[in-house]
């Protein structure tokens, strides 16, 4: 069973081809690299399989479900993206990891649980109180990938 599929995925900006008639099948469980050159579309496939991209030809089934825009916000709630350019918040790191979750009013003692445990799966603990926009470009992508993780993203 598919978690994500996409069948004959094509975008255009303008008269550019971005993507054209792209099939991806994505199981529950499974590790996929988008792989490419600069300009080949990647990001804008990942984009679309984000719910971030609305303006596309083709069909995307997430649980055997058809995704249209009336049902984009469900990629949106079951998945996540993190961007090669980073966003960081200037605040602590804990409080950039904890974002997502207090948007969704989790308990304190739930946001704390996650946190602690993505920064640990990210090798960021002991970092908490460090302001994130201080640390290296590579701890901000763990930063980053940390906030996605602690989400739970299916």
């Amino acid at each position: 069973m598919s978690l994500v599929k996409t069948n004959n995925i094509s975008k255009k900006y303008g008269g550019v081809v971005a993507l054209k008639n792209i099939n991806l099948e994505v199981r529950p469980n499974d590790i996929i690299s988008v792989i490419g050159p600069s300009g080949s579309g990647k990001t804008t496939l990942l984009k679309i399989m984000a719910g971030l991209e609305s303006d596309f030809e083709g069909v995307i089934l997430w649980d055997g479900n058809e995704i249209n825009r009336d049902t984009t916000n469900l990629l949106r709630t079951k998945s996540t993206m993190v961007f090669q350019k980073t966003i960081i918040f200037n605040t602590t790191v804990y409080k950039n990891v904890a974002y997502g979750l207090k948007l969704k009013m989790y308990s304190k003692q739930e946001i704390d649980r996650r946190v602690r445990d993505c920064l640990r799966i990210v090798g960021l603990q002991g970092y908490e109180d460090r302001n994130a926009k201080y640390v290296s470009g590579g701890e901000q992508q763990r930063v980053s990938i940390a906030r996605a993780l602690a989400l739970e993203p299916e």
